[in-house]
């Protein structure tokens, strides 16, 4: 499979190539500080809230979400409990 290259918008950001991963960015919200954390595919239903908030493993997190202590590999819940600033 051949890709173009060539983006029409002006931007600074770069796609991600890999198997099994998702990515996305906004500039703003890294700048304001944002953190954000993903959970994996198989570790709970994609787009099931209650699936992945009961089942879901972090599979990613940003800088702003590893400094409130989320790891990779950590429940949803304990992420969520740590981001909010309850005790887990």
């Amino acid at each position: 499979m051949a890709f173009n290259w060539h983006n029409p918008y002006p931007t600074v950001r770069s796609p991600l190539f890999a198997r099994n991963v998702v990515a996305t960015s906004q500039p703003l919200a890294v700048q304001a500080g944002l953190a954000a954390a993903c959970y994996a595919h198989d570790s709970a239903r994609i787009g099931d809230g209650r699936d992945g908030f009961g089942h879901g493993l972090i599979s990613a997190v940003n800088d702003a979400a590893a400094a409130l202590g989320l790891r990779v590999g950590m429940s949803v819940v304990e992420g969520a409990s740590r981001a909010s600033g309850a005790s887990a």
